[in-house]
């Protein structure tokens, strides 16, 4: 290469240095500046709370109440200026800082459209009358529910056959009971608390085959402690084992004919009189067990008829005192039977038969007085 041409090369690169080196330095030696920065909807409603950052910087902030934003000390020169806010679609704006000429600047965000998640209406039934809770509580889809259009459709011979049929149910024998209802899950000695009409009955495993298919009006089977409402629970836990829960077709009319009935309450003098009297009936079982229990019958049916419950016939005298007792109506059809085969004169009754049957009469008793309810209220003044 010439000397010649070597000279002129030299000179054009000098030239193209001496030319962009102004350009360069007015980039960089530009002052810091302010900037201020409106966001908007596309209403034009104020956005408050919108993050606005300054890229390559670590200059950032947030929107107030009226949706403005000023950054002081910005480096000065072109800047992009990104723009958040939840809900919106996030977007730029390309702004130049500079101190002679502040930057200001509105910015639109767009709303990003929600996708409603689908609303359903379902049109609810009105249930009204005794069994209202039954098919409220079927409607939720918790538990298993019989009903007397499936008792009937299915005529089963027993009611244990019907326990049979449902998932989660098997069906054993104890020492008592040829078929009693266990529920998965549950040992031998776990029953589950049967319900009737509304009320639990005794915490001893009830014999579910006592009722006959024919009586029920509808069934409701709780398998799982979680499955079970709260008002079928039970005292100190006893639905832990699950629970059934039973309403018969006898309950409904039981309970219009018990509002025709004039139940009183007894008087102070009366109750004492009975309660003294009870005591004297159990101090005889222990010398003699079976006139002990005849006089706990007559006893009984005595504070039935002062109350007012009719007591011509025990069928109906049991039926009458499973609407305000339902609770200990099973007993008293217990020790009724005892009673009965203790009086036939063949000695069918045992010892401990007498003493259990001393026992259901004395919980009957005890309700007639009601000295059960008056307990609990004078405990809660």
């Amino acid at each position: 290469m010439s000397i010649a041409r070597i000279t002129a090369l030299t000179v054009f690169v000098v030239a193209a240095s001496v030319a962009a080196s102004p350009r360069h330095a007015s980039a960089q030696d530009l002052p810091a500046g302010a900037i201020s920065i409106s966001v908007r909807d596309s209403l034009g409603r104020s956005i408050a709370g919108a993050e606005l950052t300054v890229e390559g910087t670590s200059v950032r902030g947030v929107t107030d109440d009226r949706g403005e934003l000023r950054f002081t000390a910005v480096r000065g020169g072109p800047a992009t200026i990104r723009v958040r806010r939840l809900g919106f679609q996030p977007t730029t704006v390309n702004v130049m800082v500079d101190q002679r000429v502040p930057a200001a600047s509105v910015i639109t965000l767009l709303a990003i459209p929600q996708r409603l998640a689908p609303i359903i209406v379902r049109g609810g039934t009105n249930y009204t009358g005794r069994m209202a809770g039954f098919y409220q509580r079927r409607d939720l889809g918790i538990g298993h529910f019989v009903s007397r259009e499936k008792l009937e459709h299915d005529n089963p011979g027993q009611l244990s056959d019907v326990f049979r049929r449902l998932p989660g149910v098997h069906i054993t024998s104890t020492r008592f009971i040829r078929n009693a209802v266990r529920f998965r899950g549950n040992g031998q000695n776990c029953w589950p608390l049967v319900w009737l009409d509304g009320a639990p009955l005794p915490t001893a495993e009830f014999d579910i085959d006592f009722l006959t298919p024919q009586s029920i009006e509808g069934i409701e089977v709780y398998s799982g402690i979680s499955q079970i409402p709260p008002q079928f629970m039970g005292s100190r836990g006893l639905g832990s084992c699950g629970v059934i829960v039973v309403w018969s077709r006898e309950g409904e009319r039981r309970e219009k004919k018990r509002k025709k009935l004039d139940i009183v309450e007894l008087t102070p003098a009366a109750r004492a009189e009975h309660a003294a009297t009870w005591r004297t009936v159990q101090t005889e079982f222990v010398d003699a067990p079976t006139d002990a229990v005849g006089r706990a019958e007559r006893l009984v049916t005595r504070v039935m008829r002062e109350r007012g419950y009719p007591i011509d016939d025990f069928e109906q005298r049991a039926a009458d005192i499973s609407v305000d007792h339902p609770e200990v109506v099973q007993n008293y059809r217990a020790a009724h039977a005892v009673y009965a085969k203790a009086s036939d004169g063949n000695g069918g009754a045992s010892t401990e038969d007498l003493r259990q049957g001393f026992v259901h009469y004395r919980a009957l008793f005890t309700e007639l007085l009601e000295t059960h309810d008056r307990a609990r209220e004078e405990a809660s003044r």
